[in-house]
């Protein structure tokens, strides 16, 4: 069963289930205005280089979705592959006795951490020395080829994507052949490993406390030992090799014992090939030397299901080598080009103005093409290293999920119009639904409720169910009026699970009080619903939204005091703020969560009695923490006239610096997410302002949106983007700041003049750490480098094109070029929320025009891009006059599936703008 045409369990997540009004008929298409030739922009962002690669991790990605590689050729006769996949894990909640301790220099090729993705080594010899400073290689993104260039050795490499399989077609021209050589290695030893238990320095010291050792513990069963059975063969042309890894839980919960495995399958055609075992890890396939072309098929599978066994899984893997094989090389490319051609075809950018907006319009189709190439499984890559490691199954920073690193990776995709690659989290955290929710009932509200908690750092399968006796701990540790500090017994428990897991860094840590993550997940599914307006989908994924607007409404954290207002205690702010009261990203995200609740439970008319609980909530939540607030942490500078928002209040239990770190220092977190302060709710503010002047929900936001201009240019990455300035106020080599950090989003939420120059300071610092290497990788290490790319895409996209609504569960607005520099020639096509396609393009110096493709129909509303207001529209190529314009800047207008709307200045003719771009 290939990735494409695996059953999920939401269905077809990318596709709208039902369609919204004006929708009976669909509107016949017609050309659009701007043909982009999307091959030559694409084919800008290719990647080549020439010579050898120095590193293994600045090897050539390639993936079919859910298996990929790293190409490399650090020797002169080879080419090597590691085969990786999104679905293998060497663990999962329930490990214990696996250290997460990360060395000092956070070199990822020697970090001890939890293992997985990891299935085989590959080299493809081809003797002699066709490799070496002359050798090309060639990344065409379009296409998904690779294609290498030696002294009288070539190969093109594809991945197959509706195939799980790597296609390598080697063509030898040398006038000596020699015989080609692929060795698949093993990446631990043969036969079965118990792999040694692991503990921390600071676990140890617990365990020599307790009067515990390894040995007393592996007794009583509070540690099971891990086992790792590999083994390779061989039959005819093809060679294999099949790993497994187990371990028991620690507790009586026999649902959360341990079962991966995986099969890595080779075959050959157009040459013999002989198979031979030089030593227990590596089996081989020997091709006789000859001119012409010669074919190599790499086939992989795994299952996380202990019902099947290895043997099933070597199977199908040894099916999708023969199918690989019988297909042929040809068609293989053939089907490739026609999904390539399709994934490419639902969106462009087009930034001709300079190298810094060429420079960002090629990240920005490099970053698609590797999530397109990496993500599209049953599991989501994750953002340390994705799946390119070349370290065996030892995986830079682990194969844990961690909130705040795939969030600027996740920001981009809706608005891309590929949905699809958001599909794989979706699917995973749906999936792990019941585990949240005994997590929520274990550790953070101790009753039965329908909310859920998402821990900040998790494991794929969702949280270790507990013990009774330790669930009770854990609450009297977490809730703000627990009885205190961690029992022994609770004590002991964690230390003996992986430190990385946000719930085990208790009683306070990096992670382990973060409670917005369940709200930072529900938005991708409420965001989901507003771009595809799909009903079905709402339905099956509403528990999500609703779990997380459960969680504020039940937990323990959320107060009503004397004052009035709802306070939330003891809480993370991301990895500042330790335990803090009214932390801004909390604060946020209850406005946003509970209002998304609010609107979906109306669209599926259930839950109407939670709706006004919600709403009360809403109504009496404290405001933003002010800077001018005596209890404030991590503030700002401030004076009277121009307020500033901190990061919380005071008590906090403690935190690693004061809060105020460059351009990730969270405090402007109502820009971010959920609608919940954008250019429509000041908007419409302003609007009610005028004939309403006292109205008191209008004036609250007017200053709300003054407040967070100030705090906008008082925040860290301000000093550092514009100035030059840590947070110190002393000079920086730095440019953007952690690329991670969202300062980008909210320069461009509200449009601020500087958001060109912030964007193209993203682009330097990525650049930067990038520097020359082969694959646009970081030069040194990889565990992170995706953050910056897809910070770089959304932010890119948010200033090109915002559909944004005057709170979460508003009516969205589209709004072209909000906050990019139209004097900078720019093209797009990309997808509005209510799905509307929607093109338009910034040419000297003004807006040209805008096309709108009512993909579902229903009603559309744009902010008119001219000025003076004076605009007309057309559809499907004629003027038409049924809209609505209020005060020269809203228009709204009824759309039918299928039709297309085109907004010009007055007096300009849409036929005289066709052009074609690109070439």
């Amino acid at each position: 069963m290939n990735i494409l045409s695996a059953v999920s369990l939401l269905g077809s997540l990318s596709v709208a289930a039902s369609d919204p009004v004006d929708s009976a008929s669909a509107a016949p298409p017609i050309a659009p205005l701007v043909t982009a030739d999307i091959r030559n922009l694409v084919s800008a962002a290719d990647v080549d280089s020439t010579g050898m690669t120095p590193k293994s991790y600045h090897g050539m990605p390639i993936g079919t979705g859910e298996m990929g590689s790293l190409v490399w050729n650090s020797g002169s006769s080879a080419l090597k592959f590691q085969i990786n996949r999104t679905d293998v894990f060497g663990c999962n909640s329930a490990v214990t006795a696996v250290s997460g301790d990360v060395p000092n220099d956070e070199d990822v090729t020697k970090v001890v951490s939890d293992f997985g993705y990891g299935c085989g080594f590959v080299t493809v010899d081809f003797g002699g020395t066709p490799f070496g400073p002359a050798t090309k290689h060639h990344l065409s993104l379009y296409d998904g080829k690779l294609a290498i260039a030696g002294e009288g050795v070539s190969a093109e490499i594809i991945a197959g994507v509706d195939a799980d399989a790597l296609i390598m077609r080697i063509k030898d021209s040398r006038s000596a052949p020699q015989d080609i050589r692929v060795d698949l290695t093993l990446l631990q030893k043969a036969g079965v490993t118990k792999r040694p238990p692991s503990i921390s320095q600071d676990g140890a010291k617990v365990m020599t406390q307790q009067g515990e050792t390894i040995e007393s513990l592996l007794a009583k069963g509070a540690i099971k030992p891990h086992f790792s059975t590999l083994a390779n063969g061989s039959e005819g042309s093809q060679i294999w090799l099949t790993q497994k890894f187990e371990q028991e839980a620690a507790t009586e919960f026999r649902e959360l014992d341990h079962y991966s495995a995986s099969s890595v399958v080779i075959d050959v055609s157009d040459r013999n090939a002989t198979a031979s075992q030089a030593n227990p890890e590596t089996v081989s396939l020997t091709l006789k030397a000859g001119a012409g072309e010669v074919f190599v098929y790499i086939a992989s599978a795994a299952t996380l299901d202990k019902k099947v066994s290895v043997g099933q899984v070597l199977a199908r893997a040894r099916e999708r080598a023969n199918a690989a094989k019988a297909k042929g090389y040809n068609k293989m490319v053939a089907a490739n080009q026609a999904w390539w051609r399709g994934f490419w075809g639902k969106s462009y950018v087009y930034l001709p103005g300079d190298e810094t907006t060429r420079s960002i319009q090629n990240k920005w189709y490099y970053y698609l093409y590797l999530m397109a190439s990496s993500t599209r499984g049953q599991y989501p890559a994750r953002f340390g290293g994705n799946i390119w490691s070349t370290n065996g199954t030892n995986f830079g920073w682990g194969t844990m999920f961690w909130g705040f690193n795939e969030e600027p990776m996740q920001h981009s995709y809706e608005g891309a119009n590929h949905g699809e690659l958001q599909d794989a989290t979706l699917r995973m955290n749906l999936k792990n639904y019941e585990s949240y929710k005994t997590l929520a009932r274990q550790q953070w509200i101790g009753k039965d409720t329908e909310a859920i908690f998402i821990e900040e750092t998790r494991p794929w399968n969702g949280p270790e169910k507990v013990p009774e006796s330790i669930s009770k701990d854990l609450l009297a540790c977490t809730t703000p009026d627990g009885a205190g500090p961690m029992t022994p017994a609770l004590t002991l428990f964690a230390i003996l699970r992986h430190y990385h897991d946000s719930r085990w860094q208790l009683p306070s840590g990096w992670t382990g009080l973060t409670t917005i993550n369940g709200a930072e997940k529900a938005e991708h599914y409420w965001d989901r619903y507003l771009y595809t307006l799909d009903l079905k989908f709402l339905k099956e994924s509403y528990k999500m939204i609703k779990g997380a607007a459960e969680f504020y409404r039940n937990t323990p954290h959320l107060k009503l005091e004397a004052d009035g207002f709802y306070h939330h205690y003891k809480s993370n702010i991301h990895e500042h703020i330790y335990g803090a009261k009214d932390a801004v990203d909390d604060i946020a995200f209850i406005r946003g969560s509970l209002a998304a609740a609010i609107k979906a439970s109306e669209l599926l008319n259930v839950d109407a009695p939670l709706r006004p609980e919600w709403q009360n909530i809403i109504d009496k939540l404290t405001p933003y923490v002010l800077s001018s607030d005596p209890e404030a942490l991590g503030v700002l500078a401030n004076t009277p006239d121009k307020p500033t928002w901190a990061q919380a209040r005071r008590p906090a239990i403690n935190g690693p610096g004061d809060g105020v770190w460059g351009a990730e220092s969270p405090r402007l977190r109502m820009l971010e997410n959920f609608d919940i302060l954008t250019l429509e709710t000041v908007a419409q503010a302003r609007e009610t302002l005028k004939t309403k002047p006292d109205d008191k929900n209008a004036l609250k936001v007017i200053a709300d949106w003054n407040i967070a201009n100030n705090t906008f240019e008082k925040h860290p990455g301000y000093l550092l983007n514009m100035k030059g300035l840590d947070w110190k106020g002393n000079p920086s080599k730095d440019t953007y700041g952690y690329q991670g950090g969202k300062y980008v989003l909210d320069a461009a939420t509200l449009a601020r003049p500087e958001y060109p120059a912030i964007l193209a300071s993203l682009d330097r610092n990525i650049s930067r750490e990038l520097g020359t290497t082969a694959n646009r990788f970081h030069q040194e290490c990889y565990y992170d480098m995706l953050q910056g790319f897809g910070m770089l895409s959304a932010g890119l996209q948010k200033g090109l094109l915002q559909s944004i609504a005057p709170d979460a569960g508003g009516e969205p607005v589209i709004r072209v070029f909000p906050a990019w520099d139209v004097a900078k020639p720019a093209y797009f096509r990309l997808l509005a929320k209510g799905g509307f396609m929607v093109s338009a393009a910034a040419v000297s110096g003004a807006v040209s025009y805008v096309e709108i493709v009512s993909q579902l129909g229903g009603t559309c509303r744009i902010r008119n891009p001219w000025p003076d207001g004076k605009a007309t529209l057309f559809r499907n190529g004629v003027e038409a006059t049924e809209y609505t314009m209020t005060a020269q800047t809203l228009l709204t207008f009824k759309t039918q599936k299928g039709e297309t709307i085109r907004l010009v200045e007055r007096g300009v003719n849409p036929e005289a703008l066709r052009e074609t771009i690109g070439r």
